[in-house]
C-alpha cells in the first residue's frame, strides 16, 4: 500500500505472533523501541535523530499492544491463532518514507520483536476509512476542513496525563488537552496559528467541559507506572471567540488523532480521536 507522502499519517499493523508466548503487559518501551528499530534498518541516522535525548516534542506516537489476551500476573499471552495490532502515527514525511521502505522490501515478511516475543507483519492499513485508526492528511486539510461548531468531542483511548511540576495530572482539563496539541502544532505544523491561542489563560478562559465520562487507568510502560484517564468528554467554545479562531480549535481537535495528548505518547500513552 502506497499513499501520498507528505503530509501526517496513522498507520495500523495487523500482527501474527510466530509462536506461543506470554510478554510483560507494561510494553511501552518495548513498543518505542520496536519502531525505531524499525526506522533504523533504513535510515540510522533518522532513528539516531528520534531517539535523542532532550527532544520536548517527538514527530511521532505509537500505541499499546491492541487485541493480545490478558492473563493472571499482569502479563499477556500471544498465539499464532489471535491476530493483534499496533498504532504508529508520524508528523513528518520522511518517518513514512522510510517506515513504509521498511515494510515493504521484497527479501521477506518483515516482522518486530517486543521482548522474547517475535510478530509477523502481516498487513499495514494506512488509508483512511480502513480502519478507525488509521488515516492520512494534510496540514493545510486540517485548516481548510474544520469545524466552527461550538462543541468537540474527543475520545481517549488508551490512558492520558499530563505532566504539572513534579505531578501527573489524570484529568482532562481544557488548558492541558489542548495546550498539547497547540506545543505540536507549534513543533512541526508550517502553518501559524493565531497569537490569541497562545495568550495566557485564553484556553481555561474559553474552552470548558460540558460533560465527560472518563474513569482511572494506570499505565505501565515497563518501568514505570503513570496514573491516566480513559473516555470521553465533551468540550464547549465559550465567550466571544472569532469565527477564525473557532476553527483553529476544531483543527487541534482534529490533529490530535495523529498528535496523542498528553504525555509519554511516544511509548502508548494518550491515544486519541475526535468523534464529535
Amino acid at each position: 500500500m502506497l499513499i501520498e507522502q507528505d503530509g501526517l499519517h496513522a498507520v495500523v499493523l495487523r500482527l501474527v505472533p510466530k509462536a506461543e508466548a506470554a510478554i510483560p503487559a507494561g510494553l511501552g518501551h518495548r513498543v518505542h523501541a520496536a519502531f525505531l528499530q524499525m526506522i533504523e534498518q533504513v535510515d540510522t541516522a533518522l532513528a539516531e535523530e528520534l531517539h535523542a535525548s532532550g527532544r520536548r516534542q517527538r514527530p511521532f506516537t505509537v500505541s499499546p499492544l491492541i487485541g493480545a489476551q490478558r492473563e493472571k500476573g499482569d502479563h499477556l499471552h500471544l498465539s499464532p491463532e489471535r491476530r493483534c495490532s499496533l498504532r504508529f502515527t508520524m508528523l513528518t514525511p520522511g518517518i513514512y518514507r522510510r517506515l513504509t521502505e521498511h515494510l515493504l522490501r521484497p527479501q521477506r515478511l518483515p516482522s518486530l520483536r517486543l521482548g522474547e516475543a517475535e510478530l509477523l507483519i502481516a498487513e499495514m492499513i494506512g488509508t483512511p476509512g480502513s480502519s478507525p485508526w488509521s488515516g492520512y492528511t494534510t496540514w493545510e486539510k486540517l485548516r481548510e476542513e474544520a469545524s466552527d461548531a461550538p462543541v468537540i468531542v474527543l475520545e481517549f483511548a488508551s490512558p492520558t496525563a499530563f505532566r504539572r511540576g513534579d505531578l501527573d495530572l489524570p484529568l482532562p482539563l481544557p488548558e492541558l488537552v489542548f495546550g498539547s496539541y497547540l506545543a505540536k502544532w507549534q513543533s512541526f505544523s508550517p502553518i501559524s496559528l493565531d497569537p490569541a491561542l497562545f495568550e495566557r489563560e485564553f484556553l481555561s478562559r474559553h474552552v470548558g467541559i460540558k460533560e465527560h465520562r472518563i474513569r482511572t487507568v494506570p499505565f505501565n510502560d515497563g518501568r514505570v507506572t503513570i496514573p491516566g484517564f480513559i473516555g470521553k468528554c465533551t468540550f464547549f467554545i465559550k465567550g466571544k471567540v472569532e469565527e477564525g479562531i473557532i476553527r483553529q480549535l476544531h483543527s487541534l481537535a482534529d490533529f490530535a488523532f495523529y498528535a496523542g495528548t498528553g504525555r509519554k505518547t511516544t511509548h502508548g500513552m494518550g491515544m486519541t480521536r475526535r468523534i464529535g
